[in-house]
């Protein structure tokens, strides 16, 4: 009977204890100690219509990670017109801080860009999210300058037939007053019916996307290493009195783009989402 080498045994022990504990270990996380991220809203949607982002919806909730740390990449909202059937895949794009003013002109958040955020094991990360239609953020950049152009070659002939050209240095700031208020008041009323500037209101109401009837909204977190996780469905309730106090911020939209001071904000809606059994 040979002699049992145990030098060679152990070696071979270890080597193959080295190869099975990847694949162990990674069977153990992925099938015995899976990542269980929830979702939970914590109050009503915020949905606007601006002149920065159109159509956008804000989301505020906790995102809770299991027994396991996350590192969350992106968030997306997908938003679903229940009657029409039509969809808008929405990115989270601005990040409201926990510490906000209120005012009579509203409530005033400071915000940032939204980044990637980490959910420690057994906690909870709070978000108050923006989700922008990014391609809607892109044409109403470059519409910015091309409403405010069309102001100036409207207005600029009017103050001056009203008021006389603009005076020297000493009188330039009283006259500046008076060509504010006079382009602010009935002249913008009017400028809000003109030709020259019927295929830029056009554009806006095209994005308008906020129309009454039933909604459904999902989020969707991509994880660093794990794939996506999302959100249940939620869903909420746009009424015709929703509906037309959003398509009221037109002119201020238009307003805003024509550098016309002071800005009167834009008005959001907060809908109550439906009551799930």
């Amino acid at each position: 009977m040979s002699k049992v080498d145990w030098t060679q045994v152990i070696t071979a022990a270890v080597a193959v204890v080295a190869l099975v504990q990847p694949w162990a270990f990674s069977l153990y996380q992925n099938v015995f100690n899976q990542r269980q991220i929830k979702f939970f809203k914590t109050s009503r949607p915020e949905i606007s219509y601006d002149s920065d982002f159109g159509s956008s919806i804000a989301l505020l909730g906790v995102i809770y990670s299991g027994n396991r740390s996350s590192l969350v990449t992106r968030m997306t909202a997908t938003v679903t017109h229940i009657e029409s059937q039509t969809t808008r895949n929405l990115t989270a794009h601005l990040v409201r801080s926990a510490d906000f003013t209120v005012s009579a002109a509203g409530t005033t958040y400071s915000k940032s860009l939204a980044s990637p955020f980490k959910i420690a094991a057994d906690e909870m990360a709070a978000y108050n999210t923006i989700f922008v239609d990014l391609a809607a953020f892109d044409r109403l950049d470059v519409m910015w300058p091309l409403v405010s152009n069309v102001w100036r070659a409207y207005a600029e002939p009017r103050v001056t037939v009203a008021l006389g050209p603009r005076p020297m240095a000493d009188q330039a700031a009283s006259w500046s007053a008076q060509a504010n208020e006079l382009a602010g008041g009935d002249m913008f009323e009017k400028f809000m019916f003109s030709p020259e500037l019927q295929p830029y209101v056009e554009q806006l109401e095209a994005e308008f996307r906020w129309p009454q009837g039933r909604y459904d909204v999902v989020v969707c977190c991509a994880i660093d290493g794990a794939g996506t996780a999302t959100s249940p469905h939620w869903r909420f309730h746009v009424g015709s009195e929703d509906e037309a106090r959003l398509r009221q911020n037109l002119p201020l939209i238009v307003r805003k783009m024509c550098g016309l001071g002071p800005f009167s904000e834009t008005q959001p809606r907060y809908p109550d989402y439906e009551q799930t059994s």
